[in-house]
């Protein structure tokens, strides 16, 4: 059975039990993977030595569902059953879109300042000039 949990934005960590019975000496696993958005991925093949991997080079924050299946010299066994886990968020794409966000309100903010100055001093500057000519 294949367990699968979030690592990052674009991996997910695998694990999974050595089948029992095997058809023979594993030579090796397949995990197969999809999303809704992208569709079937490249299997992703995995040494015999290994019960856990990291499949990398994800979408961040997509749900993908994969099987596994072991391989030997009689060929690809079947698959397990379909494990679902979705890749976390990119935090540092939400960091600067609201780095962006404050730095255009802090523009706005600057320019508002700028605008409030001139009409104060445009104000009193019309006071001043109105009291000396009378």
């Amino acid at each position: 059975m294949l367990s699968m949990v979030a690592g990052s934005p674009t991996m997910l960590s695998a694990s999974w039990m050595v089948p029992d019975p095997t058809n023979g000496v594993i030579t090796g696993y397949t995990i197969r993977c999809s999303s809704t958005p992208l569709g079937m991925l490249p299997p992703f093949i995995i040494s015999a030595s290994v019960t856990e991997t990291n499949l990398e080079n994800l979408t961040p924050f997509t749900s993908y569902s994969c099987s596994i299946s072991a391989n030997t010299s009689a060929g690809e066994g079947g698959n397990s059953n379909m494990e679902t886990a979705t890749t976390d968020e990119d935090c540092k794409s939400q960091y600067l879109n609201i780095r962006n966000a404050c730095v255009t309100l802090f523009c706005h903010f600057q320019q508002l300042l700028v605008w409030l100055v001139k009409l104060l001093f445009q104000s009193t500057w019309s006071h001043h000039s109105t009291e000396h000519a009378q």
